[in-house]
């Protein structure tokens, strides 16, 4: 079973002259509890990739299907519970809240969603 499916997807930034494409036509598939690696040299795509998947941003063309959920028709809101519910994104600089302790920033998500931290992790 796949868990995402990744059709088509084009990303560009600037316009013109200094237009930049940051994806090509990237199609994948992940199937559900599989391990997958995104390997490639600093400039390649790879943190694009993640912002898309992750709902974080929205591709120029293509789908994006998460566990049977077209990102690329999804509003902010339902993006939102998305990331909430189904994606552990750790960004390149933490954005943690230092306040916090680390379970405390592990369980942040659960609390907005005002559902019980799984305590089995």
């Amino acid at each position: 079973m796949k868990i995402l499916d990744i059709s088509g997807i084009t990303k560009t930034y600037g316009r013109n002259g200094s237009a930049v494409k940051a994806l090509d036509g990237i199609s994948f598939s992940v199937d559900k509890g599989s391990f997958t690696a995104v390997m490639g040299r600093s400039g390649s795509g790879k943190t694009t990739l993640f912002n898309i998947i992750s709902g974080l941003d929205k591709p120029d063309s293509g789908q994006v299907i998460l566990d049977g959920d077209d990102l690329c028709l999804m509003n902010d809101t339902k993006l939102t519970e998305l990331r909430r519910r189904k994606v552990g994104y750790i960004f390149q600089f933490f954005n943690l809240i230092p306040e916090f302790t680390v379970y405390q920033n592990i369980c942040l998500p659960s609390y907005l969603d005002r559902t019980k931290p799984d305590e089995d992790f």
